[in-house]
């Protein structure tokens, strides 16, 4: 078989043009992947919002049910998440159904949706490049638009990482910037028919993720020749809208009055003075905005310089001609002025989103016009390449470091920790959690509440023992909004009830429960430096038995340093903390040969009649990890949990030790330590101490 020597050159730049597209999208989907295991749970610091709206929503696309959350619009997340939550059940069918699966596992489902989002933005660079190529044969150019994400540490971490409506609006602003890069190197570009069609569809699209795509339109609005092509365009634009919005298109009414309540009042999401514009704030903000990314701001300034410089250099030759490469940059400049003039009306750096997504038309038009000025093509290609390996080094170590500066995760232990301190109890026990607060509770209520309140009747059946705190109302009420009685629900859980909250809300808490369940006061049995839990107890009952306190730790660590474990208070000894094995979370403690113990608590004292309830999961074999609970005086009393061993259906055991206090024992000071009295290697994870003391001695 004969192959010419142009085949084979033909062949090999195509395979290294390929490559080349290659690294960049890798580089965004690895990145994305790290940061998306390293935020673990969306809900941790409160950043359910918006993610578990989109998770409830793309469910209820998933079951061709109407939607509720229409802010965005937001639909074509909401329909690409729907397919992806099926296909992702289909693959591994966890529950008797896709809705059970979700709501009984949310955070297993967003981490799905999570690395869809990271697949769908970096596919879409990787696919823009190459049609960029196929129609203009300049890869370098082609790299430029790749490289556009690197523009904001923003655009990665809600573009690339999150379950928002901001992948699809960002995927549409890569779109128009690719398409009008297009037009910029068409020759036929004048015959703009097939260009109302393609800014259309993409508009369309744009507008159905998010309506802050609005401003973009003006680049092919200015683009499209002549007038009549220009009405042409704005109609196949609302068709788009239209079409991507079908499965909402009964709830138009609702949509509109949302963007008419956004348009006429100066407040966040509606809300605040009756007046389109606060003028005392809106100056400022637009300059805030500009400083927010310098970045940006440099590229949009120097856009506008190279404009002037070229409007003077026509006047002083007297031309009066405006080629393409000047028509499309000023487009896009006023489309991002456009923008920033938008959002400073209701100022978020997020929202800078689609006008950062299109700085690839500056940057190329501006590279396009510099390299214009040399003689000879090796020499322009040169140069062309400098300028790519410029952006690069400029943009993308600046962007990855401001990316890592939006999240947190170094309290992710604190969170869960307090999570489970609170829900871990082994009796029933009722969890009130504060919405909105920082635990699953409030995300899956604000999840529940954007999606028509679809699933309250599951959720109830799911989380029957969890209840909401809704912090605006000031009531207690379960998953379908309607407010409990807390006198009923104390009896019905016989006072075992904690409320979880940040330290700031428990007041507001009590407050509030004043009025409604005056009988009631609350103690404090579990803080950290940022969430506490109280529980209640009958003021007037002398004889109650109630909770003191809580010490609790799941052996979590801090990423800074995975050898220490993290928010455990009231223990004078921990061991060493493990992944290898864990019952929940991502560590749990490792006990080994020279080094038994895994959790030591430090000593306490406690009076008669008062009650200590210890619970540990052991790997360990059965019988041989224990819970010892003694007296500091050698020849005192000594309790152990091995016959309260049983077991569990996951490899672990779940290790009890209760005991009521005796006059005896009382006033003595208390060690208690969980140890493995084998040399195997054997993992603990979740201690978990409750002491409960009374008002009136009922010591024996």
């Amino acid at each position: 078989m004969h192959i010419s020597l142009f085949s084979v050159k033909k062949t090999g730049q195509q395979v290294l043009v390929s490559v080349l597209f290659l690294l960049i999208p890798l580089l965004l989907f690895i990145t994305s992947l790290q940061t998306i295991q390293s935020r673990n749970k969306a809900w941790y610091g409160g950043g359910y919002d918006p993610e578990y709206a989109y998770l409830f929503n793309a469910l209820n696309m998933a079951r061709f049910r109407l939607v509720g959350h229409i802010d965005h619009p937001g639909t074509t997340m909401q329909m690409a998440g729907g397919v992806v939550l099926e296909g992702a059940w289909l693959a591994e069918k966890r529950g008797e159904n896709l809705t059970q699966a979700v709501l009984a596992d949310p955070e297993y489902y967003i981490r799905i949706l999570n690395v869809a989002t990271a697949i769908i933005a970096s596919l879409s660079l990787l696919v823009l490049a190459f049609i960029f190529y196929r129609r203009t044969r300049n890869v370098w150019y082609g790299l430029v638009i790749q490289l556009t994400p690197f523009v904001s540490g923003y655009l990665l971490f809600n573009g690339f990482t999150r379950v928002t409506q901001e992948v699809m609006l960002m995927v549409a602003a890569f779109a128009m910037a690719t398409a009008a890069l297009i037009w910029l190197f068409d020759p036929r570009q004048k015959k703009s028919r097939k260009y109302i069609l393609l800014f259309g569809i993409i508009s369309g699209f744009g507008m159905a993720s998010k309506v802050l795509f609005a401003p973009l339109m003006i680049i092919p609005f200015i683009l499209i020749e002549p007038f009549k092509s220009k009405i042409k365009f704005v109609f196949v634009s609302l068709g788009g809208f239209i079409l991507f919005t079908l499965p909402i298109i009964r709830l138009y009414p609702n949509m509109l009055y949302w963007f008419y309540r956004l348009f006429i009042h100066s407040g966040q999401y509606g809300a605040g003075e009756k007046a389109v514009i606060d003028t005392s704030k809106y100056f400022g903000e637009l300059l805030n905005l500009i400083k927010i990314n310098p970045v940006l701001a440099i590229i949009v300034g120097m856009s506008m310089l190279v404009l002037i410089v070229f409007l003077i250099k026509c006047r002083l030759n007297n031309d009066r001609s405006f080629p393409p490469t000047a028509k499309l940059l000023l487009a896009v400049v006023l489309a991002q002025v456009a923008g920033y003039l938008l959002i400073a009306k209701q100022p978020k750096a997020a929202y800078l989103l689609p006008y950062e997504s299109v700085v690839a038309v500056n940057l190329v038009v501006m590279l396009y016009g510099f390299v214009s000025l040399f003689v000879g093509k090796w020499l322009r290609t040169i140069i062309s390449i400098l300028g790519v390996v410029v952006f690069a080094i400029l943009l993308i170590p600046d962007a990855l470091s401001k990316k890592r500066s939006l999240y947190q995760t170094n309290k992710n232990p604190l969170w869960e920790q307090t999570w489970q301190a609170a829900s871990s109890s082994l009796g029933q026990t009722a969890v009130i959690a504060t919405n909105p607060g920082i635990s699953p509770v409030p995300a899956l209520y604000f999840g529940n509440a954007y999606s028509r309140s679809r699933y309250a009747d599951e959720l109830k059946q799911i989380y029957p023992n969890l209840y909401i705190n809704d912090y605006y109302k000031g009531h207690v009420v379960d998953w379908s909004g309607n407010v409990v009685n807390f006198s009923e629900l104390y009896k019905k859980y016989h006072g075992q009830i904690y409320h979880l909250g940040m330290k700031s809300q428990s007041p507001d808490f009590i407050d509030s429960m004043r009025n409604f369940a005056p009988e009631f006061q609350f103690q404090k049995v579990y803080e950290n430096d940022r969430l506490e839990i109280i529980s209640p107890r009958i003021k007037e009952d002398q004889q109650q038995l109630y909770l003191q306190k809580i010490i609790f730790c799941g052996g979590e660590v801090a990423d800074s340093d995975a050898n220490q474990v993290a928010f455990c208070n009231g223990f004078s000894y921990i061991g060493n903390p493990d992944m290898q094995n864990v019952f929940s979370g991502k560590a749990s403690i490792k006990s080994e040969p020279g080094n038994p113990y895994a959790y030591t608590v430090e000593p306490f004292v406690a009076q008669a009649g008062d009650s200590v309830s210890i619970s540990v999961w052991s790997s360990a074999r059965r019988g041989a990890a224990r819970i010892v609970m003694s007296s500091a005086d050698p020849d005192g009393f000594y309790y152990t949990s091995l016959q309260d061993s049983i077991a569990g259906n996951t490899g672990w055991q779940l290790l009890q030790l209760n005991r009521k206090i005796n006059r005896n024992e009382a006033g003595v000071p208390i060690k208690i330590y969980v140890w493995n009295k084998e040399n195997d290697p054997a993992w603990f994870d979740n201690f978990r101490l409750e002491h409960y003391t009374s008002l009136k001695n009922n010591g024996e």
